[in-house]
C-alpha cells in the first residue's frame, strides 16, 4: 500500500494539498474558535458562505494553527468537477495527510 501512495503522490501537484500561506488579515477570533471547536469534536466540518466572505482564509488559519485538530487540505479546480477525477483526488488528499513527511 505504501508503494501505491508514494506513486500517486509523485505525480500529484502537492500545491493542492497545502493551504495558502497566511497573510495579514482581520482576525475573526470568534469564528476561528468555533471552527476549531468543531474540528476537535466532529469528523467533518463544512464551511458554507457567499463568495468573498473569507472561507478559504478562515480554513487556512485553522490549518496553520490547529495543532490538536486533524486538518486535511485539498484545493479543487474545474478539473475536479467530475466523479472520475474528484474521488481519486479526495483519496490522495486523505492518504497524503497520513504521510509523516507531509
Amino acid at each position: 500500500m505504501q508503494d501505491i501512495i508514494t506513486s500517486w503522490l509523485s505525480w500529484f501537484p502537492v500545491t493542492k494539498l497545502r493551504p495558502p500561506s497566511s497573510q495579514a488579515t482581520i482576525k475573526r477570533t470568534w469564528l476561528t474558535d468555533q471552527l476549531y471547536s468543531l474540528a476537535l469534536t466532529h469528523r467533518f466540518t463544512l464551511i458554507s458562505a457567499p463568495a468573498g466572505s473569507g472561507k478559504t482564509t478562515l480554513a487556512a488559519d485553522l490549518a496553520h494553527h490547529a495543532s490538536e485538530a486533524n486538518v486535511c487540505w485539498l484545493s479543487l479546480d474545474n478539473g475536479d468537477s467530475n466523479l472520475q477525477t474528484f474521488l481519486p483526488t479526495i483519496a490522495i488528499a486523505l492518504l497524503a495527510d497520513s504521510q509523516p513527511d507531509r
